[in-house]
């Protein structure tokens, strides 16, 4: 049996199988190093939606002394689109919520707000000068939809019958009924009643042909007939069909008077009567309502008492 001994304890260390500590090293120099990933930059913080503009040397903002201080009216309005961006909001959308949203309190309505907003805009003339010009002419659309609609109504007023005391009264500027005598057409009156059943589209008739203001007020009360003249041109052309009366009449009592047909053909294109086609079709009911009063209006000619030029000399008065 061999010894062991300290030299063969020696060789049995130094065998090939042990690597060595320079094969170590070259092993631990081929594996790849683990190395930590490095953290990405942060990206800039985002910019203020104020613009660089009306910024300020100093601070609007601070936590220390208090609330923020704002430097000018710029900046104000900065501050409020600031908040609309954090809200994802336009104006449009704010003002849209502002006048609809309704809230458990009774004193800030939406038609209080409304009522506000409204103030703001069209009591203000510097806002509502601005928007003018930079709105492209819209704005007109909120004077006029809301008159027109006012005026449309006053009109259909002037054009339907109505009742009062039980009787059937026929508009002022409806139909024309051949059978109506002449003491219903009230030509007298009419002028006033336009302007008790359409005041806005009388007051606004007026209001356009005052005087300038750099010139000397006048009375306008000897141009109401003018007016109301206005007043059934719009009506008939608005509703030839319904809106006939006072021109029917006019025409009726200017061909009794012997006015040639190209007259009344160049009055019809001007708006003030009725066609001369439109004129021999009252004629022929006027004819007819003669033959059924036959008994009774012994001595007149054929046509009735309700329509004789002497009867409706009463236009003139207009």
């Amino acid at each position: 049996m061999a010894r062991i001994t300290k030299s063969n304890l020696a060789k049995k260390t130094t065998l090939p199988n042990l690597p060595n500590s320079n094969s170590l090293s070259r092993r631990r120099a081929r594996r790849p190093r683990v190395v930590a990933a490095a953290p990405l930059p942060r990206p800039p913080p985002p910019s203020s939606y104020r613009s660089q503009g009306t910024q300020t040397d100093e601070p609007a903002l601070n936590n220390n002394q208090g609330p923020r201080v704002f430097h000018s009216e710029r900046e104000r309005v900065d501050s409020v689109l600031e908040q609309l961006h954090e809200h994802r909001w336009g104006i449009a959308t704010f003002i849209k919520h502002y006048v609809t949203a309704s809230g458990p309190s009774n004193y800030d309505t939406p038609e209080r707000r409304a009522n506000r907003l409204w103030k703001a805009i069209f009591e203000e003339p510097e806002v509502e000068e601005r928007l003018m010009v930079y709105g492209d002419r819209q704005l007109g659309r909120l004077h006029q939809e809301p008159l027109c609609k006012q005026i449309e109504q006053e009109l259909e007023d002037l054009m339907r019958p109505r009742e009062e005391n039980g009787v059937i009264i026929p508009g002022r500027l409806g139909r024309f009924d051949a059978k109506e005598p002449v003491e219903k057409l009230e030509l007298n009156t009419i002028t006033a009643d336009v302007q008790r059943l359409a005041p806005t589209l009388w007051s606004f008739l007026v209001a356009l042909v005052q005087q300038r203001p750099y010139a000397n007020s006048r009375d306008i009360t000897p141009y109401y007939n003018k007016l109301f003249m206005v007043c059934a041109i719009l009506a008939n052309v608005r509703a030839p069909q319904a809106s006939y009366r006072f021109h029917a009449a006019l025409g009726v009592h200017l061909h009794n008077m012997g006015v040639k047909r190209r007259c009344i053909a160049l009055l019809h294109e001007l708006g003030v009567t009725i066609s001369y086609t439109g004129l021999a079709k009252i004629r022929k009911e006027l004819e007819e309502v003669g033959r059924v009063c036959a008994s009774t209006l012994e001595g007149l000619d054929e046509t009735p008492p309700s329509l004789r030029a002497e009867g409706i000399v009463e236009v003139s008065q207009l």
